[in-house]
């Protein structure tokens, strides 16, 4: 490999690289907290690609404009077509949300029919143009399989015809465009002119809107797009108009047979680019230098939230946890035995019989009966033998496995039940391989009333910021406003509802803390008790310390969390890390009236 003839090498692909992992890192973090913006995502998987094959092209291709690699700069001539339209398109689909958003249009747009129908356009802007334009009619004016840049790499190329104009330069301008001229100036004066009024707006009905920081978010990722596409877009339009009529006379298109004659790939060396002079290669330069700039402007602005650094500390966490226990196997090698779990109170015998088997008698250490549990309650063993005698340790059950065990080679294989009533004893049991757990909240009767304290700041209590349906959850300092029924009770096995005191609903609609429709690591918000999973909740440790976590949850264990330990914080709904946030200690509310 010879000497690079850019003399910035290796500036532009180091770039390249870092954009790439950057991107990769935003869009990691939105798959783990399932939080998505289709604009949003398109631009950033797209950009993701189009800055990974700028860096292999600037490595491969940087000191020659020799052709080879057929099939790959096939594959990325068409990329970089495709691209070039979806980052205007992206720009067109986030402006026109926001448009609709500062336009109080959301709960039109979200209903069901009219949803639809926003969906399709935007997977249209999207997805389906951009295919059409760097398949179907990039082939039509396709003078050339592709073009090598000295330096640069492997691209796309096209004949100078009227009727290249109007098939793609025109979708490079045209979105950007529309984006400046209808919704963005529009947006900003709705955004900045009226304040006060769009604040009130995007708090006022959580499940549908974004957070004020969110929409600044977009909106600036907006703004930089505009304001670094459209002057390329034009400039390229400008280019290709001049070049075209510069032919005499300007042909509008040459014919399918002459286009495709000849498709041999074509080079352009290093020193046929500074021939054309320096406002050429500054063009080119810029062309290929933009990707990774707005890749880092991207990253700036949503790979540095709090929420995407949570997200980097759990898949850090979760690495060095497989690692710790693979290192830990390792060390125990082909050992079986399980040593006893001691809880330093003293031992009992537990015979543990099956019918039309022989009983067996097994040593299990027993912790004291748990607060809430009543004395003469039935205690049962977690695992029953069904053929032959086995040591299990306790802890080595999951919480929600309970049931029969078979032996099979000293391994017991959990065969689930029906969940028995005195659960929160075998939690106690194993509670030191489980997260924080306090004592369980079994006798508990429908209707009870309570309060939920932050475990870590106890001034503070779940409240909502209305008593009317809609309204978000923050933190406040505990009062009467601030106490939830419990309609079905609250024991920790089985999903409970939290809704506000009727007493202080002012007449209204009983409403329930409620994740339905919410996003990852959206804020709850109070809705309409109904039969809705998503407003049943499992109060972990009761009277105690614990999480409560969602029961209707199918992206994981999601909490209430609160996003910090002051007041007016906001309660989200959040994956469980057990965190301090996440803790709560639900007290019974018995000074407040009924």
């Amino acid at each position: 490999m010879g000497a690079a003839v850019d003399p910035t090498f290796p500036l532009f692909p180091v770039a390249s690289i870092l954009a790439t992992i950057c991107l990769g890192l935003v869009l990691a973090s939105s798959l783990i907290r399932q939080s998505w913006n289709l604009g949003v995502t398109f631009l950033c998987f797209w950009l993701l690609l189009e800055n990974l094959s700028h860096a292999i092209n600037a490595i491969i291709w940087s000191d020659d404009a020799d052709i080879k690699l057929h099939g790959y700069c096939d594959i990325v001539s068409r990329l970089q077509v495709f691209c070039s339209v979806l980052k205007p398109m992206s720009t067109l689909i986030i402006t026109r949300r926001l448009y609709l958003i500062a336009h109080y249009l959301p709960m039109e747009v979200f209903c069901e029919r009219k949803e639809r129908w926003g969906r399709l356009v935007d997977w249209t802007l999207g997805l389906g143009i951009p295919a059409i334009v760097s398949g179907p009619l990039y082939y039509v004016v396709q003078n050339t399989r592709f073009v090598v840049i000295e330096g640069f790499g492997c691209t796309g190329g096209t004949t100078n015809s009227i009727l290249t104009l109007l098939l793609i330069q025109v979708w490079f301008m045209i979105p950007p465009l529309l984006s400046a001229a209808f919704y963005y100036p529009s947006t900003i004066r709705i955004f900045y002119g009226q304040s006060r009024a769009f604040d009130r707006l995007l708090n006022s009905h959580d499940r549908w809107l974004p957070t004020r920081t969110n929409y600044l978010r977009v909106l600036a990722l907006a703004s930089i797009d505009i304001f670094l596409t459209l002057p390329l877009s034009i400039t390229r339009f400008v280019l290709a108009v001049l070049s075209t009529t510069k032919m005499r006379p300007a042909p509008f298109y040459p014919g399918w047979d002459v286009v495709h004659h000849d498709w041999t790939p074509v080079t352009i060396s290093w020193a046929m680019l500074n021939d054309k002079g320096a406002p050429e290669l500054a063009f080119v330069h810029y062309g290929f230098w933009i990707s990774p700039i707005f890749a880092f402007a991207f990253f700036g602005l949503f790979g540095l939230t709090e929420g995407a650094r949570t997200s980097y500390w759990r898949v850090f966490r979760v690495a060095a946890a497989v690692l710790g226990r693979r290192r830990a196997h390792l060390e125990r090698g082909s050992q079986s035995i399980v040593s006893p779990i001691r809880f330093d109170v003293p031992v009992q015998e537990i015979s543990l019989s099956v019918p039309g088997m022989v009983t067996t008698s097994s040593l299990v250490e027993i912790v004291p009966i748990p607060p809430g549990l009543a004395s003469d309650s039935q205690v049962k063993p977690a695992v029953e033998r069904t053929d032959e005698s086995c040591i299990v340790p306790v802890h080595a059950i999951a919480e929600d496995e309970r049931g029969s065990g078979t032996c099979l080679s000293n391994r017991c294989k959990i065969t689930r039940k029906k969940p028995r009533l005195y659960g929160a004893y075998r939690r106690a049991l194993h509670a030191k391989s489980l997260p924080t757990l306090g004592a369980a909240w079994t006798n508990d009767l429908p209707n009870s009333v309570v309060q939920l304290q932050l475990a870590v700041n106890t001034d503070f209590c779940v409240k909502a910021s209305s008593t009317a349906v809609g309204f978000q959850l923050t933190l406040d300092s505990c009062d009467p406003s601030t106490t939830f029924d419990l309609p079905q009770g609250a024991p920790s096995d089985v999903s409970t509802q939290l809704a506000l005191n009727a007493t202080f609903s002012n007449g209204g609609p009983i409403a329930c803390i409620s994740a339905s429709g919410v996003d990852l690591d959206g804020p709850v918000f109070l809705h309409v008790c109904q039969d809705d999973k998503a407003q049943h909740w499992n109060v972990e440790g009761g009277a105690g310390r614990g999480s409560i976590v969602n029961a209707g949850s199918i992206t994981g264990t999601n909490c209430l969390t609160a996003t910090s330990t002051e007041q007016g914080s906001t309660v989200i709904y959040s994956t469980c890390l057990g965190s301090a946030t996440q803790e709560w200690t639900p007290t019974h509310a018995i000074n407040f009236p009924r």
